[in-house]
């Protein structure tokens, strides 16, 4: 069932990316690109959650349709991650830092959002299935860094004592 959920997330996913410059001359591009960046975001985090759990999976691009596209071959996890990379590098681009109007209180993914996720896939890409080695924890480093640089920015930052990450009260 996970997995049936996980790939009707990605189908939807695909469906916006491959179409959603459909909207050109009807929506700025700015606007339509973090809409898209969305999408992109989402995508990307449910690989990474697939390719985790599994390691080698279907890496579906395009809108898939089970009558016509019967034929479904595993992908290595390396190609699946280099999907991911991308994904997250065009969100980190285009998502806003903050949301405005209806999505400030519907959890839409920020730019801060998909730096964070990036640096877990770079991390987890040091290790087992990829084994990157070196050149994938500095980048999870400096990822890491410009995010903890950023603190007033994306909102994210260190807390000086382990207890506050589960403190209710607790504000920055």
């Amino acid at each position: 069932l996970g997995w049936e959920r996980a790939y009707n997330t990605i189908n939807q996913a695909n469906a916006i990316i491959n179409n959603y410059h459909n909207a050109d001359g009807v929506v700025p591009e700015t606007e339509l690109n973090s809409y898209a960046a969305q999408a992109h975001f989402i995508r990307a985090f449910t690989y990474f959650w697939l390719v985790r759990f599994f390691n080698n999976i279907p890496l579906i691009t395009t809108a898939f349709v089970p009558d016509v596209n019967k034929e479904v071959t595993c992908s290595k996890a390396a190609d699946v991650y280099k999907l991911i990379i991308s994904d997250l590098q065009f969100a980190e681009q285009w998502l806003p830092i903050t949301w405005t109007g209806f999505k400030k209180t519907g959890g839409a993914a920020t730019r801060g959002a998909a730096k964070s996720v990036l640096v877990k896939v770079y991390l987890q890409m040091a290790g087992f299935p990829v084994n990157g080695g070196n050149e994938f924890y500095a980048k999870a480093r400096d990822k890491a860094k410009e995010i903890i640089d950023n603190a007033d920015t994306y909102g994210y930052t260190l807390r000086d004592h382990f207890w506050q990450v589960w403190d209710p009260y607790w504000k920055a």
